[in-house]
């Protein structure tokens, strides 16, 4: 972890920093007098041919990391953060937000400012002190494997399903991972065989990137990863085939684009379906990529 390593800033800039003026060596560091060292030095280790580069190195380096830690790295937690914030506020009384999170960082429940269900509060009008109810469970499972994670989820509706039969309390199920699982994902659901369940792709925030879950360049766009539709009778949605990959123009700025896509932070939905299909259908149990 990068951040772990903070502390060692100053005293490594200490020893380092006169580096990016005179270079690695102002002098000739060996004992022994050598041609091919004595080249070495000249070209590469002296003030005058390192010391350039050693600048731009390290101010490459310094915008590189700054952009990267600073603006992609786990960035679509915080606009995440900001759209259940949105949730809680337009969400109705009766209905609890479930939102499961895997392969990104820790989710900042302080940004969505839902009120504590410790404080004792007091109704002036009726005297009467009450505690508010929790409405958002949070579920973090690092990098959970998808097949665990598709288990996770079953339990965690069905828990909820019994929930809003016995108490009658409604719910909306989320699922936050990085967009370069979405194909991973939508195979698990295919393999697990849940039939009475099914999930729709509600937004992704961008940019985003996991070194978790890093980018495919054969992955599929998280728009068209479309999950199976099982109340459908063509099951729409589902690859059948693998589809070959063609040399082409086309193809190729398709595939970038799906690459260009897959940094961010998708969030599904899922939700319990109640009508079985009529008509069954074989379903392949590998990766579609188009």
């Amino acid at each position: 972890e990068p951040r772990f390593l903070i502390p060692l800033t100053f005293p490594i800039i200490l020893l380092h920093g006169p580096k990016l003026v005179t270079g690695f060596c102002a002098h000739y560091p060996f004992r022994v007098e050598n041609p091919w060292l004595r080249l070495c030095y000249d070209k590469f280790l002296c003030t005058k041919s390192s010391a350039m580069y050693v600048m731009k190195i390290w101010y490459f380096a310094n915008i590189a990391l700054t952009v990267f830690f600073g603006f992609m790295h786990q960035a679509g937690v915080f606009p995440m953060a900001q759209h259940f914030e949105q949730q809680m506020k337009l969400k109705a009384p009766d209905q609890h937000i479930h939102l499961i999170t895997s392969h990104t960082y820790m989710f900042p429940l302080s940004l969505v400012n839902i009120p504590s269900t410790q404080m004792v509060h007091y109704n002036t009008q009726t005297g009467q002190r009450y505690k508010k109810r929790k409405d958002f469970y949070l579920y973090e499972y690092g990098g959970l494997d998808m097949p665990q994670l598709m288990s996770r989820i079953r339990l965690i509706m069905s828990h909820c399903e019994l929930k809003k039969e016995t108490k009658k309390l409604r719910y909306r199920l989320f699922l936050a991972i990085p967009s370069s699982l979405s194909d991973d994902l939508n195979l698990a659901l295919v393999q697990s065989n849940a039939t009475y369940m099914n999930y729709e792709l509600r937004h992704v925030f961008y940019p985003h990137v996991s070194t978790e879950a890093l980018p495919q360049f054969l992955g599929r766009h998280p728009g068209i990863v479309d999950p199976p539709h099982w109340s459908d009778d063509d099951l729409k949605g589902t690859c059948l085939l693998e589809q070959e990959p063609e040399l082409s123009f086309s193809y190729a700025s398709k595939q970038l684009s799906s690459f260009i896509h897959q940094f961010g932070l998708a969030l599904y939905e899922f939700e319990l379906k109640r009508n079985m299909p009529k008509n069954k259908k074989t379903l392949t149990k590998t990766k579609c990529y188009t």
